[in-house]
């Protein structure tokens, strides 16, 4: 270890740790707190000095430059100590925590934390205690905060991706070098990703920067450079997935994902504040551009599904416009996708990808628009008149139907067999279409004009409209319990206060084309 090196780690840090530790749990009024903050400002500069050694002792590893084994345990323990030292000067709740991290941010010493975060050789505790030193260096600051924007890019640039690749296959002094200039969001994620803590703290950083609500116009701006990056974007997915699937060799089940996982729950946090920021169309795309479906959109979506809670979550922080687009965006998703899923494919792994998306969608629709609001009332009648959802939704519902009826023919009404799956994109669409309906006239009249082919010569030889195929699956009911109850609301929200309707489901009757003694059942007649 060089003499500036030990110098600048020559700070008995265990003892200024302990010392604002003391006045920290002292700090219950007013002049005690003061006494805390002045004591974090008067060891700012000596924290600096101790993180910068440390990167430096980062450079020296990258250069084969090894230190002694006692020395580098030295300066790993006091560069532990000097970042639990900052983490303590933040775990207070007072206004004049702002001036601490303004002052500190005109060190610089953002650059030495995102080297520490960067460096996969350094000490992992250190890592992770950088990461949330600089997770509160950014926390409700809009200075600190646009400073570390303007600082990190989001992803790196394709020079150094290819810089990055020759290091790979390249063990030249200049390769190793040119990997370490790399610095972005991304770079500091997939060095945190066997960490999960860490990861956790990267994830809050990157947030509380474009999230801060003094900065409104810069935060959109920012918002929508995250939501189109296509390598952050997917980064943060992956993260996602690995969690998911460790879930699963845990032997763990459910949907919703476990808020155990700090990484998990700042992940979600992050992306559904920008879904509510109305970037869920950019999200989608950047988890994705190409043509087929990708696992990263499956994991977005099943992420957006599970967050929900009964809310409206697409552009519900963004005024009325941003809300239309993103379900406008969701329900073109679902005509294009299910239109690729009625061509035959021999693809399996797409098949079942497509068919994830479909349920994914449908769903979110489904909850999302179960709201009574204006701009959800808009937002019915837009996804009514200006797209084809109310008929691509009508011909898998009649696909649906018509397949449950053919395998159960030879079976009595309350014999009938459904699998899991079936039963739940049956009651999902059905819902879906009674959300659309709900006091939605134009809705109303789509579903009695809109004429479904047959999909089965056995089940029915004539075009039968959309309304038609809704009633029909109420002979359905009996096995699914959960589908009775949403075939009731659909068929009512259907005819509710349209004299045309009630008059198509009375034609209905009088030929005998519907299971009366169904719908009686559940009283809709």
């Amino acid at each position: 270890m060089t003499a500036d090196v030990e110098a600048r780690v020559s700070p008995e840090w265990s003892e200024i740790l302990k010392e604002a530790r003391e006045s920290l749990r002292s700090a219950r009024e007013d002049p005690l707190i003061e006494r805390h903050l002045s004591l974090s400002l008067r060891h700012v500069d000596k924290l600096v000095s101790s993180i910068r050694a440390y990167v430096f002792y980062l450079k020296q590893t990258r250069n084969e430059n090894r230190a002694s084994v006692s020395d580098v345990k030295k300066l790993i323990l006091s560069t532990r100590n000097a970042l639990r030292f900052a983490l303590c000067c933040f775990a207070v709740d007072h206004d004049d925590r702002y001036q601490l991290q303004t002052v500190i941010s005109t060190t610089e010493v953002s650059v030495s934390l995102v080297e520490v975060i960067s460096s996969k050789r350094g000490d992992s505790k250190c890592r992770t205690l950088a990461a949330r030193f600089l997770s509160n260096l950014v926390t409700s600051n809009a200075t600190t905060a646009s400073r570390l924007v303007s600082m990190l890019p989001l992803s790196p640039s394709e020079d150094d991706i290819d810089a990055h690749i020759r290091s790979t296959v390249s063990d030249t002094h200049y390769a190793t070098n040119q990997l370490a200039l790399t610095a972005s969001w991304v770079s500091l994620l997939l060095s945190s990703a066997g960490d999960r803590e860490t990861l956790a703290a990267v994830v809050t950083s990157l947030h509380n920067c474009i999230t801060y609500p003094s900065l409104l116009v810069r935060c959109h701006r920012s918002a929508g450079d995250v939501s189109s990056d296509r390598l952050l974007i997917s980064t943060l997915l992956r993260q996602l997935l690995s969690m998911q699937a460790l879930k699963g060799s845990l032997g763990q089940s459910g949907t919703s994902v476990s808020q155990d996982d700090p990484a998990t729950e700042w992940i979600l946090i992050l992306l559904m504040k920008l879904c509510r920021m109305g970037r869920f169309p950019e999200l989608y795309r950047a988890a994705g551009p190409g043509k087929d479906i990708v696992p990263e959109q499956v994991v977005l979506l099943h992420a957006i599904r599970s967050e929900q809670n009964g809310d409206n979550i697409l552009g519900c922080e963004s005024g009325s416009k941003a809300m239309l687009s993103s379900h406008m965006f969701l329900a073109n998703l679902y005509v294009s996708i299910q239109q690729v899923a009625e061509r035959d494919s021999n693809d399996t792994m797409q098949h079942a990808l497509v068919e994830s998306v479909i349920l994914s969608v449908v769903d979110i629709l489904g909850e999302g628009l179960g709201t009574d609001t204006v701009e959800l009332a808009s937002v019915r009648a837009c996804l009514g008149t200006e797209t084809e959802l109310v008929r691509s939704l009508a011909i898998n519902l009649g696909v649906i139907t018509d397949t449950i009826s053919v395998k159960n023919q030879e079976r009595k009404v309350r014999e009938l067999d459904m699998s899991v799956e079936e039963q739940h994109l049956i009651t999902s669409l059905v819902r879906l279409i009674g959300n659309l309906c709900y006091q939605c006239r134009d809705v109303q009249d789509l579903l009695r004009t809109t004429l479904v082919p047959p999909i089965d010569p056995v089940i029915t030889k004539t075009d039968r409209s959309a309304l038609h195929v809704l009633l029909s699956c109420t002979s359905l009911a009996h096995s699914c319990f959960t589908l009775r109850e949403w075939a009731v609301v659909a068929i009512r929200n259907a005819l509710h206060q349209n004299d045309l309707n009630m008059a198509v489901v009375a034609n209905l009757e009088a030929q005998q084309a519907l299971q009366t003694s169904a719908l009686g059942e559940l009283g809709i007649r």
